[in-house]
């Protein structure tokens, strides 16, 4: 799809995976600037009666997908009965990527520890990643990319409400000399 704004124009589509892609579900959206810049962001919400709920979610930068070398960490997790955590991978590129997740709880021990494989321009959202596990909290996830690149992000949900919060993964920066 191809969008021309004029300096100051503000566009806004309405569920784009259904109304620009024709299609349902989730999904992941390139947007690529043939000429000047914009910003970009969106929201993944869920109608409800009397409202919406959902959660917003800020433009990734393409420099900023995670490669071999660098984790990407994943702070607070929750789970238990009152909360849920899932992950999100997407991979802004043709190939394959292939990344190792570990789970670890409050005390910095490994509780878990999973590999999942992300086709190119893909999303992959790993549902519920603490769901049977007696993890302490606050829990964190590291996410390593073994092959390719990806964004990686969390969203904790209140159980009980439906509210989300977004949580981008955060690679740790090297300590000064």
């Amino acid at each position: 799809v191809e969008l021309s704004l004029s300096p100051g124009e503000a566009h806004r589509h309405e569920d784009v995976v259904a109304t620009v892609l024709g299609r349902a579900g989730a999904g992941a959206i390139a947007v690529v600037f043939t000429q000047g810049e914009a910003l970009v962001s969106s929201r993944t919400f869920v109608q409800a009666p009397g409202g919406s709920y959902g959660q917003y979610v800020p433009r990734m930068p393409e420099a900023e997908a995670l490669a071999p070398g660098v984790n990407g960490w994943l702070t607070p997790l929750r789970g238990g009965e009152a909360f849920r955590s899932n992950i999100g991978l997407v991979n802004p590129d043709d190939d394959e990527a292939a990344v190792r997740i570990s789970v670890v709880n409050a005390a910095g021990v490994e509780v878990a520890r999973f590999a999942r494989q992300v086709p190119g321009r893909r999303l992959v959202q790993l549902n519920g990643v603490l769901d049977g596990m007696a993890v302490t909290e606050p829990a964190a996830a590291r996410v390593q990319v073994v092959a390719g690149r990806v964004f990686a992000w969390a969203s904790v949900v209140d159980n009980a409400s439906g509210d989300p919060i977004f949580i981008p993964a955060v690679a740790p920066a090297a300590s000064d000399p």
